[in-house]
């Protein structure tokens, strides 16, 4: 996504510092997981927990050792336990896999996503609950087929889009709480070899989550697949109000127009024009998004255990959605 329609609250959430934040929340979970059970000392689990806490993440330090190891938890554990003494290096990352690391932090990712275009669409909410009370009485001649209908309010037009944006946001908490509760701790392939399903329960907890049974050694895609689709559905909902307003603004029959700025252009050309730029952005953004659905799609299918192709497309993909849904929703702030 291009600088023009991201969100910089969801970029922060993105960038390489956060995301390797939360590793470390991971590791620092399943370590303090095994002083809790008895398999490391509580001292240990507590100096490395104090002293990696303290030292910021060296993200160039990172970068540099990915690209010699093409592996970039490998680099990120690398980077973290160059800071602890050599006798207390085993004990971080003990027992686990690359994706028990990655999986609760994924999980943690998408639900701060998630709730960045929950806040998003309350300001949409709120403003058209605004205009459906200020426009209870305002007479509008209804359109269906682009054809001229009965007469109703433009209140009543923004209570339906209320409606539809209510029910599918709605939807987008229903799969929140449903899914991104779960993650894994279970081992290379899901096999517990290494570690515990005690161990993961207490390590999962400490993160707020709760443990998948039946995970590989990822997460079944097909879990995380209602999360974009139902964002899908409110960029869908933001789209059908942008999809009334355009065709309510055009030229000879216009019954509403969206903002248009004192100095603002139409056209270089035709500098009469009012073009419904906002809206005409919007439909551009779901059908991004619908296109990023797409591709998400294709990862519900992976080579037995694990594929990176699947990671490739997660990484770029779903912030490209996030983006897209969050992109209209931020012009209620003007």
């Amino acid at each position: 996504m291009i600088e023009r329609y991201q969100d910089q609250n969801l970029n922060a959430l993105w960038a390489d510092v956060a995301r390797l934040q939360g590793w470390q929340a991971t590791e620092l979970a399943g370590l303090n997981a095994h002083a809790q059970l008895g398999r490391i000392p509580q001292d240990v689990a507590e100096a490395i927990t104090a002293k990696l806490s303290e030292t910021p993440i060296d993200t160039e330090e990172f970068h540099r050792l990915d690209r010699l190891l093409h592996h970039d938890l490998n680099a990120s554990l690398a980077e973290r336990t160059a800071h602890l003494p050599e006798e207390q290096r085993g004990a971080y990352h003990l027992g686990m896999t690359s994706y028990d690391t990655e999986e609760p932090a994924w999980s943690k990712l998408l639900d701060a996503s998630v709730e960045l275009v929950l806040q998003a669409a309350e300001r949409l909410d709120a403003e058209l609950v605004a205009k459906a009370l200020a426009y209870r009485y305002t007479p509008l001649v209804g359109r269906t087929h682009g054809q001229w209908g009965e007469f109703e309010s433009f209140g009543k037009r923004n209570l339906c889009w209320l409606a539809e944006l209510r029910a599918d946001v709605r939807m987008v908490k229903l799969v929140r709480d449903s899914v991104l509760c779960f993650s894994k701790m279970s081992g290379a392939i899901g096999s517990y070899t290494g570690v515990s399903p005690e161990w993961e329960r207490v390590a999962l907890g400490k993160l707020g989550l709760q443990p998948f049974y039946g995970a590989t050694q990822i997460m079944p895609r097909s879990l995380f697949f209602p999360v974009a689709s139902s964002v899908v559905a409110v960029l869908g909902a933001v789209a059908n109000i942008a999809i009334d307003i355009r065709l309510g603004a055009r030229s000879g029959c216009p019954l509403y127009h969206e903002p248009f700025d004192t100095n603002q252009m139409g056209s270089s050309a035709m500098p009469h024009k009012r073009n419904t730029i906002n809206d005409e952005n919007t439909t551009g953004m779901y059908i991004i998004g619908v296109g990023c659905l797409t591709s998400i799609a294709q990862t519900l299918t992976t080579w037995e255990e694990r594929d990176i192709a699947a990671s490739s497309v997660e990484r770029t993909s779903w912030l490209d959605l996030f983006h897209a849904a969050i992109s209209p929703l931020l012009l209620i702030r003007e």
